[in-house]
């Protein structure tokens, strides 16, 4: 059965959907430029060729750059530093984070304990950790948080701690718990539903418009053009009618 591309118009929140899934994609790239930069900066400061002071001020221009802050532990796991954008963002002073490890501040809202024992194990085992999501509760309400470190050791091999970054994204998850919300809603629907872009790239369908299209399930994936569908659609004989009339249909 045919559904016209333009059957099911945009709405806003699906609109928001799509926009929200750009933006995401964007800001990983950005972060690791500037967190390749940071490196570098260490670098610099490893070699004596830039002083401490220079070196604090930088990070926090890339911190505020970024949205968020940076940290540095000891060898015990104890925070020795935060980048002064953290109270900006946090309401919470530098300066209160410090002699303090993770385990002090109680397991995250939103971490289930296994998760926070695995990740406190990951740093006894002084592993990397990327994208570590946490809810905390600053003096503003309930933020969501995003961390990521790597450990330092010296020119010997000895652990000296952790450097890291974090930052809030209590607006992304939050238009993607709206997202995700949406996309329920559409599978719950009694009907079939397909919703293609402004670019004629399919944005979300149902589960429904899937089984429609078994036959062509590669075909009713995020992303494909409708045009790919269509034709795909018409070589395995899904529209008998079209037959004679392609590119009408089309």
């Amino acid at each position: 059965m045919h559904e016209p591309k333009n059957a099911v118009p945009a709405t806003s929140s699906t609109q928001e959907a799509a926009d929200v899934d750009v933006s995401q994609k964007q800001a990983p790239g950005e972060l690791t430029r500037l967190r390749k930069r940071v490196l570098e900066l260490e670098a610099s400061q490893a070699r004596g060729s830039l002083a401490e002071s220079s070196i604090r001020d930088r990070l926090q221009d890339f911190a505020e750059a970024m949205g968020g802050w940076f940290w540095e532990t000891d060898a015990d796991h104890r925070f020795t530093y935060f980048s002064p954008s953290v109270y900006d963002i946090t309401g919470v002073a530098a300066e209160w984070h410090y002699g303090k490890r993770r385990e002090d501040f109680g397991i995250p809202d939103s971490v289930a304990p296994e998760v926070w024992q695995a990740h406190l194990e990951a740093l006894q085992r002084r592993e990397p950790f990327s994208n570590f999501l946490f809810q905390r509760r600053a003096t503003d309400g309930v933020k969501w948080m995003r961390t990521s470190g790597r450990p330092v050791f010296d020119d010997q091999g000895a652990f000296l701690g952790y450097r890291g970054s974090a930052s809030v994204i209590t607006a992304e998850v939050e238009a993607q718990q709206r997202n995700d919300g949406l996309i329920r809603a559409i599978e719950n629907l009694d009907e079939m539903f397909v919703l293609w872009g402004p670019d004629d790239r399919l944005v979300v369908c149902n589960q429904q418009f899937r089984d429609i299209n078994a036959r062509v399930i590669d075909s009713v994936q995020p992303g494909v053009l409708f045009e790919t569908h269509i034709r795909t659609a018409m070589v395995a004989g899904a529209y008998p009618s079209a037959v004679g009339a392609e590119e009408a249909w089309i």
